[in-house]
C-alpha cells in the first residue's frame, strides 16, 4: 500500500466491508514506539483477536525463549494484543511517514553492527533511506537478507561513482533503495 500500487482509502473500505472481524490499527507504528519489531505486533494482533485456541501465556513465552529484546517485544506484543482486542481503531490508512535523520552510533549486537558499518560507508545522502531498508528486510527476513540488501546498493554506489554521478545526489541508489523496501 506504501508505493501507491492501491487507493488505500477504497483498500480499507473494501475491508471493513467483507471482513467478519476486523483488527486494524498502523502495525508499524505500534513497533517502532515499543522500539520492537512488526513480528511481535502481528504476534499480538494474533493473539487479541482470538482467532486461535492459544492461551496468551502461551505466546508471551515464545517470546521469551526467543530471548531477543524480550522487553520491548512483550511490551509491543501487549500493545498490539490490546488493540488487537478493541477491533477496528478507525485506522484510515493515512500515515505521514516518519523516517529517521539521525544514523545510530551503535547497533544492539555485533552482528548488526556489521550492517550498520555499511550504511555509513554509503553517502551520505542516501544513509536515512538505506537505514530505513535495511531495518525492514531484517525485520522481513534476517539480518543474512539485509546484508543482500546492502549488496546490492553497494553495487549501484559503485556504477553511479564510476558514471560520475553527482555525490550529493546518488538518485539511483536512493530510488533503488526506496523501491526495493516499499520505504516512502
Amino acid at each position: 500500500m506504501g508505493q501507491g500500487a492501491v487507493d488505500t482509502e477504497k483498500l480499507i473500505d473494501l475491508v471493513r466491508s467483507e471482513a467478519k472481524r476486523l483488527v486494524l490499527f498502523d502495525m508499524e507504528d505500534t513497533a517502532n514506539r515499543n522500539q520492537s519489531v512488526i513480528s511481535s505486533v502481528l504476534l499480538g494482533a494474533v493473539c487479541g483477536s482470538g482467532v486461535l485456541p492459544f492461551r496468551k501465556q502461551t505466546f508471551e513465552d515464545a517470546i521469551k525463549k526467543n530471548g531477543i529484546a524480550v522487553k520491548a517485544n512483550l511490551a509491543a506484543f501487549e500493545d498490539a494484543c490490546q488493540r488487537s482486542q478493541r477491533g477496528d481503531s478507525g485506522f484510515t490508512g493515512k500515515t505521514t511517514p516518519k523516517l529517521r535523520q539521525e544514523i545510530p552510533v551503535r547497533a544492539r549486537t555485533p552482528n548488526l553492527q556489521r550492517l550498520l558499518d555499511r550504511v555509513k560507508r554509503l553517502p551520505a545522502t542516501v544513509q536515512p533511506i538505506v537505514l530505513e531498508g535495511a531495518r525492514r528486510a531484517i525485520d522481513y527476513q534476517d539480518p543474512a537478507y539485509a546484508a543482500l540488501f546492502l549488496d546490492r546498493l553497494e553495487s549501484i554506489v559503485a556504477l553511479e561513482a564510476r558514471l560520475g554521478a553527482d555525490a550529493s545526489s546518488y538518485a539511483l541508489l536512493e530510488s533503488t533503495a526506496r523501491s526495493s523496501r516499499a520505504v516512502e
